[in-house]
């Protein structure tokens, strides 16, 4: 988890405003998304100019850096306000967007221009992740007998890997997942529904055992020496060295 400090307020929609949270509202949450990111944007970067821009400034400072990457002919196809620096800035192509990163910091008189790729803001930090657990969830209710079903709930935990499905128990389910943190597995889940516009909905509690685990990152053995003299590294049992012509045999 990265903590940085934000402001929402030039990212409002107009006409609203942030409601201040509750108290005992969590300080996190965690979603794994299975199979990796859906979507591409190797071509985008944050700009950031320091010392920090004031939002009413953010129209003059996009200027600049527009002003600034043109000159270097590094065109930009789009721009966006950005949560995490000055601005997002998408450039024709990822080269443009590596020579920006990697050429810099830059001097734009009195302020430095720094670009970094999109997914290596402030808010970025590596994910260990730890165990694959073998889970049984029981009486998990059939009308989430689906794989997308099955993958969003366990979501808050880990990466989903493999269903074992078996139509002949219906009375639980066999997942593999990938996780994080093996002790924020719970005893139970909770599977949440909601049927109406009204709020109203239905849950299910299941149960949720670990059946088994293998810890990830585990070193394996080295590699062994060869043999001496030039010996096969795969010799045969004793009985079936017969099978070896003799070297008189042996055709030139």
């Amino acid at each position: 988890m990265a903590k940085y400090p934000v402001d929402p307020t030039p990212h409002l929609p107009p006409g609203t405003s942030v409601v201040a949270p509750n108290p005992h509202r969590p300080q996190r949450g965690y979603v794994v998304l299975s199979g990796g990111v859906p979507i591409i944007c190797d071509e985008w970067a944050i700009a950031t100019l320091a010392p920090p821009v004031e939002n009413e400034e953010y129209g003059d400072a996009l200027e600049i850096i527009r002003h600034f990457l043109t000159n270097r002919r590094l065109p930009v196809r789009f721009t966006s306000r950005c949560g995490m620096g000055t601005a997002l800035i998408q450039f024709m192509t990822v080269c443009d967007r590596d020579t920006a990163v990697n050429s810099g910091p830059y001097y734009i008189d009195d302020r430095v221009l720094r670009f970094v790729p999109q997914n290596r803001g402030i808010n970025h930090r590596e994910a260990v992740f730890t165990h694959d657990v073998w889970i049984m969830l029981l009486n998990y209710p059939l009308e989430c007998w689906d794989i997308e079903a099955v993958t969003d709930a366990f979501v808050p935990y880990g990466s989903f890997l493999v269903w074992n499905k078996e139509l002949s128990n219906r009375a639980r389910i066999l997942v593999k997942i990938r996780v994080y943190d093996i002790l924020a597995l719970t005893l139970s889940l909770v599977i949440l529904s909601n049927s109406n516009d009204m709020g109203h909905g239905d849950s299910w509690t299941c149960p949720l055992f670990v059946l088994s685990y293998d810890l990830l990152g585990a070193l394996t053995a080295e590699e062994d020496p060869l043999p001496p003299g030039g010996e096969t590294p795969h010799p045969m049992p004793i009985q079936f060295n017969d099978v070896w012509p003799e070297p008189s045999h042996v055709p030139p």
